[in-house]
């Protein structure tokens, strides 16, 4: 086609005018493929794709650059949406290049890369650590901006934009009607069991940004119906509905927040100054029906995710933590590390983001982009959608129609998300974002061509293809995808774990050290090897070290090879262990304790004990109140006084565990301390009490427990108001464990004044299983007044744990970790370390 021929405007018919134009091009070409077959082909392959994982496995990903690549040799693009948007991509492409085989010669010298060649480890001479992961990264960015360019030049009719958002509506309607079943039935995905609930994708954020602008298109669809009194368009009804109820069942607070401003957005853009009626009439309804599945089919986890419900700390001020870490690599490292380097290189700069779990990526597409091709590709990044911006919303776009709007709404949506989750490194939730730019682009009198020659989008879309046959052909065990091969390395790893094959163990270490030299397991397997069955504990020393190196906060690294070192080194034991009790563990209090029981079996351990407990206050406090021996509490109490006179590195309920243990076995001495420190703890009297009890004046220190603890009465129950006391007593000695029984017999015996009685009562009361606090506050009364003051102390001690635990504030976590990760009865595993 020549370019006098290409700058023709097509004459359009009188139906096609009023139906919005022929399409977006008028160069007068006519498609390879209908446009109308393009309304199903495309949805059908973002079917597939949000089926298979997301297109989050190899073969899913095999199967993207496939299609992408044939479309490509079938029908390479002509037209851009902008010269400045293409020659931004080009930018990012180049720049993504040289951030990841540009010689390390060239770039900023890396103390974490000297520290590495210390122990041994050979890192490639260009920057990114894994350049084979790297290429695999270039070739799939060249597939999603294939894909945006294969959509780009679509040239959807008006009709066809219509039929096509009926299509994406209709996809998401399904995909979320699986989703809402899936969650009611407490299943879940087998592509993406990893997910939290029923996710498409591993990251359920992802399946929610589907229901969220599925829901919107049809929202988008039923006002539409509205405005122009159209009654078939009531049909988006039904297509909202399980959109709505998959959203609120997702556990993404980003994507209703997303839905509720997409809604508005709606009746503003197609509405303006007549939005007002249908706010009232729409939304408020739409508001009371989100509300209403939210109460009804959201989980406890979900609701307590939302402002207001819950007081489970939320995820945004870790996430805040994870890029002021980013921003320190991007500090470091202004060219980037590289495509698909972040993992690897992340944990060298952790110093804000502190947990147990390891971080894959920044939560957000543009801190992503930034750590990994630096300031340069955030630049490029930003021109690229500054662009494309001004292209929809620009002067061409005067004449776009509601089904436009509607397209560029879900866009925007998407964009806002990428500020905080990464849906633009998914294929299943990009691919989708170049489909609604197709539905979404105006009408151009002169469409911009291509820079990029007919020849070169062909050949690149060869590449695609053969890359992608590779990638299938890998799953057969080929070693041609490095993916795959640190997958099956680990678990070959695992396997020979467990069948004791020591060289077995090796050789699949030295696979992952291939494919990914910045990962801590290979390292630690290869240690084991060394350690266990190979007899070569210095090699293996190095190894571990090296480990712990590449992953600085999980405290499950340390503590296994504190395990492994445990039967032939207890010096190295203990220092790894020491490592473990500084790092994060989703169980700290359980990660102590189980350290401790091997201590324990050891003749010097309370002595390393007595070390290891001062990494943090949590252990000390676990330590010097339940485990240390009465003979060296009180030494080592004395350490803690001269050191942290005010003991202020603890919470005030560990304090008053501390002064409690420290009253029972050195009563003048903890009064001492708490005269001159009265307001160390909200409940002083309790340890003047424990102190009187210790010193044997226990009918001093049950006076003072009752003058400070609020009395408890015996319940008065309405039943067996016709049984006399000796009936009841009757009942109870045949059902001794019938508690209700033995309460009316107790008020009987009360009121009638037979104590000598009520006493045989609470005393078989006190022996059911977990006995309400009145039994033990009235047997110790009794007792009391009875005389037999040593045996009112012992009954009244339930009464007393239990006001001590009501009392007691919740113990502090340690410095990054999140309240919620510790449980009354922590449960750390001692199983393998996958």
């Amino acid at each position: 086609m020549s370019d006098s021929a290409d700058k023709l405007i097509s004459t359009e018919t009188p139906s096609q005018v009023k139906a919005g134009g022929a399409g977006r091009s008028s160069s007068g070409r006519s498609p390879i493929l209908p446009a109308q077959t393009e309304i199903w082909i495309v949805p059908a392959v973002l079917a597939v794709v949000v089926l298979a994982g997301g297109g989050t496995p190899i073969w899913a990903r095999a199967l993207v650059l496939l299609v992408t690549g044939a479309w490509m040799v079938v029908r390479p693009p002509r037209e851009t949406p902008s010269r400045w948007f293409e020659l931004a991509l080009l930018a990012l492409f180049a720049i993504g290049l040289f951030a990841s085989f540009a010689p390390v010669t060239w770039l900023k010298h890396l103390a974490w890369r000297d520290d590495l060649n210390g122990y041994g480890v050979t890192l490639p001479k260009v920057n990114a650590t894994a350049p084979w992961l790297a290429g695999e990264a270039v070739m799939q960015f060249v597939a999603g901006v294939a894909w945006l360019y294969a959509c780009w030049n679509i040239r959807p009719t008006h009709e066809s934009r219509k039929l096509a958002l009926w299509t994406l509506a209709s996809l998401a309607a399904v995909l979320s009607a699986l989703a809402a079943l899936g969650n009611i039935l407490k299943v879940k995905y087998p592509l993406a069991l990893e997910a939290m609930n029923f996710s498409f994708f591993p990251n359920r954020n992802e399946s929610a940004l589907w229901y969220c602008l599925g829901g919107i298109v049809a929202f988008g669809m039923l006002i539409e119906g509205l405005h122009r009194r159209r009654p078939r368009y009531m049909l988006a009804v039904v297509v909202l509905a399980p959109c709505l109820l998959a959203l609120v069942m997702g556990r993404s607070r980003m994507a209703m927040a997303l839905f509720a401003g997409g809604t508005v957005a709606v009746l503003l853009v197609r509405l303006g100054r007549k939005s007002g009626k249908y706010i009232m009439g729409v939304l408020i309804p739409l508001a009371v029906v989100g509300v209403t599945f939210l109460i009804f089919f959201g989980d406890s986890d979900t609701l307590q995710r939302l402002p207001g419900f819950g007081s489970i700390n939320s995820s945004p001020e870790f996430r805040l933590k994870i890029w002021q870490d980013t921003l320190d690599l991007a500090k470091d490292q202004p060219a980037g590390v590289g495509l698909d380097q972040f993992e690897d290189v992340f944990p060298q700069y952790r110093r804000h983001a502190l947990t147990y779990q390891a971080v894959r990526h920044p939560d957000s597409d543009w801190i992503w982009l930034l750590g990994e091709t630096g300031w340069a590709g955030l630049l490029a990044g930003m021109l690229a959608v500054g662009t494309l911006g001004a292209v929809l919303l620009g002067k061409d776009a005067k004449t776009s129609g509601p089904y436009r709007n509607l397209a560029t709404i879900c866009i925007g949506l998407f964009l806002m998300n990428t500020l905080v989750n990464v849906p633009a490194h998914r294929f299943g939730t990009w691919l989708l974002v170049p489909w609604l730019l197709a539905i979404a682009a105006p009408d151009f009198e002169r469409p911009t061509k291509t820079l990029i020659p007919g020849f070169v989008w062909r050949a690149a879309g060869m590449a695609l293809v053969v890359v992608g046959g590779i990638w299938l052909a890998a799953q057969s065990g080929r070693p041609w995808n490095s993916t795959l091969i640190e997958q099956r390395a680990r678990a070959r790893g695992d396997a020979a774990v467990a069948e004791k094959d020591g060289d077995e163990l090796a050789a699949a270490a030295a696979d992952g050290v291939q494919v990914r030299p910045l990962m801590w397991w290979p390292y630690f397997q290869r240690a084991r090897a060394e350690l266990v069955y190979q007899n070569n504990p210095d090699a293996a020393l190095n190894d571990f070290r090296t480990a712990r190196f590449l992953e600085p906060m999980w405290a499950r690294v340390p503590y296994t090879e504190g395990m492994l070192w445990e039967p032939t080194n207890h010096v190295q034991a203990v220092a790894a262990w020491r490592a473990a009790l500084e790092r994060q563990d989703d169980a700290p209090e359980g990660l102590w304790r189980t350290i401790f029981d091997e201590l324990h079996t050891w003749p010097d351990g309370e002595d390393y004990a007595c070390i290891l407990s001062r990494a943090r206050p949590l252990y000390r406090w676990e330590f010097l109140t339940k485990q240390v021996s009465a003979k060296r509490f009180l030494p080592e109490m004395n350490d803690e006084i001269s050191l942290d006179p005010k003991l202020a590195r603890y919470t005030i309920a560990q304090r008053h565990d501390l002064l409690v243990r420290w009253a029972q076995l050195d009563g003048p001495a903890a009064m001492a301390y708490l005269n001159s420190h009265p307001k160390i703890v909200n409940q002083p009297w309790d340890i003047s009490m424990t102190a009187l009890a210790a010193s044997g004046r226990r009918g001093e220190a049950l006076r003072l427990a009752r003058e400070n603890l609020p009395p408890v009465e015996v319940p008065q129950l309405t039943l067996y108001a016709r049984e006399d006391e000796a009936s009841m007593l009757q009942k109870f000695k045949e059902d001794p464990k019938d508690l209700k029984v033995g309460v009316v017999l107790l008020s009987r015996q009360l009121d009638a004044g037979h104590d000598a009685a009520a006493l045989v009562t609470l005393a078989a009361l006190a022996k059911l299983p977990e006995p309400a606090p009145f039994v033990s506050w009235k047997y110790a009364e009794l007792l009391s007044r009875a005389g037999r003051v040593d045996e009112a102390w012992e009954a009244f001690q339930p009464y007393l744990n239990y006001e001590r635990q009501l009392a007691a504030r919740p113990v502090t976590p340690p410095p990054g970790q999140a309240a919620g990760a510790q449980t009354a009865t922590p449960v750390f595993s001692k199983g393998p370390i996958y």
